[in-house]
């Protein structure tokens, strides 16, 4: 695959995402690896809009594979709908992207908090979060989630879920008003749904980043588990501008280009089950079922 650049995002679905989100790219022409700041060298906290205009940018120097550490769609394959029951549930993803737009577009910064709370929304009794439990929540996966589960000893979860520290839920539905406007407003593939199968030019990709954390921790010096220029060199990636107090963010977004560097060159990592790119997304690396 002909990608020139290759970008880790460690996503934030908080309402003020500053200093969560951590932005990192791997050249492979170089082999280097970095964290990239808003504004140039300085550190300033990265924004979700900010995130999108650099991406819009960037793929206007150099063909990219971008990572995005959040779910594009929510689980559909094993129940037909996103929202079982529900007469007005969304028939596809693109749907589901307009209605999270439809209301959360008053929300600053792309957040993602009216879909699932607040007076207008429909989908309320589906979600669980801070002093509400729904009577339709549950804990349901898509395929990929269980693919991840099952092969590979992971423990992500349910998008339904929009409470405690990982905020799975909150930064997936805000990541899919940033979809919106990648598929509205750039050249971008989205992959799985716009190509199910190695993409020819610059696209994004969903990514969990425990995933690649967690293959460079099994072949590595248990010693350096927690070192990040180990992990990022067992992906052939060599770590420049070390950042000082690394968070565990910054590890996350520096591995995560790394590892995208590597396995994009596989075949086997970009054909994914037909349902799942039709209609819920797919984490990058994850072996199907």
């Amino acid at each position: 695959m002909p990608f020139e650049i290759f970008v880790g995002v460690d996503w934030s679905g908080a309402e003020d995402p500053r200093r969560t989100i951590q932005v990192a790219e791997y050249d492979p022409a170089t082999q280097a690896v970095r964290l990239v700041y808003q504004d140039g060298n300085e550190p300033v906290p990265w924004t979700r809009v900010a995130v999108f205009d650099y991406v819009q940018q960037l793929v206007t120097k150099k063909t990219a594979l971008i990572g995005l550490d959040f779910a594009f769609g929510h689980p559909f394959c094993t129940a037909g709908a996103y929202f079982p029951g529900l007469p007005q549930s969304p028939p596809d993803i693109g749907a589901l992207w307009n209605e999270v737009e439809n209301l959360c577009c008053r929300a600053d910064d792309l957040y993602g908090g009216p879909f699932f709370r607040g007076p207008r929304s429909p989908y309320s009794a589906y979600y669980r979060y801070e002093g509400h439990a729904g009577d339709r929540y549950d804990d349901r996966y898509r395929i990929t989630d269980r693919a991840a589960i099952a092969n590979h000893g992971l423990d992500p979860c349910s998008v339904f879920k929009c409470f405690g520290p990982t905020q799975v839920g909150p930064g997936s539905i805000a990541g899919m008003r940033f979809l919106r406007r990648v598929r509205n407003e750039t050249d971008v593939s989205i992959w799985p749904f716009d190509v199910n199968g190695p993409p020819i030019h610059s696209t994004v990709v969903e990514i969990y980043p425990r995933f690649f954390v967690s293959k460079a921790r099994a072949a590595i010096d248990q010693e350096q588990a927690n070192n990040i220029e180990a992990l990022c060199t067992h992906f052939g990636a060599n770590l420049r501008d070390a950042p000082e107090g690394p968070t565990n963010d910054m590890r996350d977004a520096l591995v995560s280009a790394s590892g995208m560097g590597r396995l994009a060159q596989q075949y086997q990592y970009w054909q994914v089950p037909s349902c799942a790119a039709d209609y819920e997304g797919w984490i990058f690396g994850v072996r199907p079922p």
